[in-house]
């Protein structure tokens, strides 16, 4: 394995390194890289929060652990450089010896820090074939279905910082409590939806992007029970147990519980293509024991809407590696409920949901739990029911006072017509391949992602060959893409109303029969000398002060809004936040 010899390879170098600079040298070094690392850990989360994770998020956790440690490495060593400017001299195999230990003590932990910082940027599982955890045949993350290293300069960095979190180091949110394990949730993250040939998908996301809305507790006396459902049974009728395994092998034991997590998650943690995406390495429950300790468990199943146009939920296993859930349709908020195994005894403490943690002592249980905890079989009815996950917005909220209406009845009603299309064709604004700079493709040369303002000479597209051509935005047979025309002139214009401030920070947004939320993904905003084109389903627009401005001096100006909307859902209303802009009447399908 590559990683073997590339940690050797660095722990050496640098021992021999500091052999070659003597005993003393090497003592001030390692005292200078065993500081670097505890600053480094200590700023490693307020760093990362606030200034990476809004700048480089695929690689904020890494940069944030190993940027400290590298400038605060830096400038102790010129800092005592300069007030210890001379050495002391030892003999020479005392000096060239303890220079070496020294020195390797100092490798092992600049090599762990790296290996960490790394681990937690978007990267494929195994790095340079090294790989902390990984899924057994049944799809439970284990350490013993990782590779491990024949030196673990990452654990061992970890355990040392873990150590001195809560011994000379100690702190009121001790790096032991809060983040244990480091290297193991590195390679947790990186157990991610994709390969070489696909995309992977996100190792992290921020703080507002999802919200742990609820709880559930689900006991049974005998443990096996806990993991029968009535969603997945054999030809005969009957349950069938689902083999679970815990990160370090062992099986659950009796007085063992089901916890479960209702998660919001916003659009902004959706995948370039639309998705929120999730495994279960990258949910990572921690819980107290009563003697202090903690125990790390990983969700087993998730409770999640089969298809985008219902609000009908089901319960799926996370029962053979690389299961991953996705969110179904183009709805923006997407709510899941996420249950981990929890060991007798224990009491659940934090939820880190893609490296992001949040303190699960203080969230509410939902209204069919808050009782007691309930039964696999009250469970299951209870997301048959919709008592899990919930609705979507309560159209009875919605502000119609003002709405104009569109009678969508009758011989005479073209959606086109009054700005509403269902296409996903770029119309009039089609170009050549060579000018996607800015655009992410798909193999049929529609565009999955991106921004461009093009003259309106790139639409000229006389002569050049129809397989060249950029015509429309990427969708899938789950999602379609609606074009609302907001221009001045349209029944869906928000020129021309008074809007209130608050509604100038909410999102214009369609809202289908079932209360599902969509919000605009780009637009098309010509106006009149240039034309700006944006698709973003990973990044929806989130305040109509966020749209391009349209003025009422330009009346050629023209603007498109784009939505991905589930396929076969009804769509009720055009909406800024809850006040209603144009109600259709009867809704529009938006058919497969």
């Amino acid at each position: 394995m590559i990683a073997n010899l590339v940690v050797l390879g660095g722990v050496l170098l640098v021992a021999y390194l500091w052999s070659a600079q003597g005993l003393f040298s090497a003592l001030l070094h390692m005292a200078c890289t065993i500081v670097a690392g505890a600053i480094a850990f200590a700023v490693w989360e307020p760093v990362t929060y606030a200034f990476l994770l809004g700048m480089q998020q695929d690689m904020a956790w890494g940069l944030g652990l190993i940027g400290p440690f590298v400038v605060s490495l830096l400038a102790l060593r010129i800092a005592l450089d300069k007030l210890i400017p001379a050495n002391l001299q030892f003999e020479q195999g005392p000096n060239l010896l303890g220079g070496a230990a020294l020195g390797a003590v100092s490798g092992v932990i600049t090599v762990g820090v790296l290996l960490i910082g790394v681990g937690f940027m978007r990267m494929p599982a195994k790095i340079l074939g090294y790989s902390p955890v990984g899924y057994d045949k049944t799809g439970n993350v284990t350490r013993s279905a990782g590779v491990s290293l024949w030196l673990p300069a990452d654990a061992l960095t970890a355990k040392l910082y873990e150590r001195l979190s809560t011994g000379a180091l100690a702190t009121s949110t001790p790096l032991a409590k809060l983040q244990p394990d480091a290297q193991l949730q590195a390679g947790e993250l990186r157990l991610t939806f994709g390969d070489g040939k696909v995309r992977l998908s996100k190792v992290t996301i921020k703080p507002d992007e999802f919200e742990v809305i609820g709880r559930y507790d689900v006991s049974a006396d005998n443990p096996r029970d806990l993991f029968k459902d009535s969603f997945f049974l054999s030809k005969g009728g009957d349950k069938i147990p689902q083999t679970v395994v815990l990160i370090d092998g062992s099986t659950p034991s009796p007085g063992t519980k089901l916890v479960g997590y209702v998660i919001k998650f916003g659009p902004g943690a959706r995948e370039k293509e639309g998705q929120v995406i999730v495994g279960a390495g990258q949910l990572r429950l921690l819980s107290k024991t009563r003697d202090g300790g903690l125990v790390e468990t990983h969700p087993v199943a998730v409770v999640s809407r089969a298809e985008g146009k219902s609000l009908r939920a089901s319960r799926f296993r996370f029962d053979a590696p690389d299961v991953f859930i996705a969110s179904v349709g183009g709805a923006s908020e997407s709510q899941m409920a996420f249950e981990f195994p929890a060991p007798a005894g224990v009491t659940p403490k934090w939820l880190l949901v893609k490296n992001v943690r949040v303190d699960v002592a203080v969230v509410p249980a939902i209204p069919i739990a808050q009782e007691a905890a309930i039964s696999p079989e009250a469970r299951d009815e209870a997301i048959r029911a919709g008592a899990i996950l919930g609705g979507g917005v309560n159209l009875a909220d919605l502000d119609s006072s003002d709405a104009t209406e569109i009678r969508t009845v009758g011989n005479d009603f073209e959606p086109s017509r009054e700005g509403f299309r269902v296409t996903s064709s770029l119309g009039a604004f089609q170009f050549r391949r060579q000018s996607a700079g800015g655009f992410e493709l798909d193999e049929d040369h529609n565009i999955i992602n991106g921004q461009k303002t093009f003259s309106k000479e790139a639409f000229d597209t006389r002569g050049a060959p129809q397989n060249l051509l950029v015509k429309e935005f990427a969708q899938d047979a789950n999602v379609r893409i609606v074009q609302i025309d907001v221009s001045m002139d349209r029944k869906h214009s928000i020129i021309g109303r008074s809007f209130e401030m608050v509604e100038n920070i909410l999102p214009p947004a369609l809202v289908d029969s079932i209360g599902q939320r969509y919000d605009a993904v780009g637009w098309i905003f010509d106006d009149g000398g240039q034309v700006d084109v944006r698709f973003t389903p990973g990044r929806p627009v989130r305040a109509l002060a966020e749209l391009p401005q349209l003025s009422r001096s330009k009346p050629n100006q023209k603007l498109q809004l784009i939505f991905r909307v589930t396929s076969g859902v009804e769509l009720t209303a055009f909406t800024l936040g809850s006040r209603v802009i144009v109600s259709y009447k009867p809704p529009i399908k938006v058919g497969r």
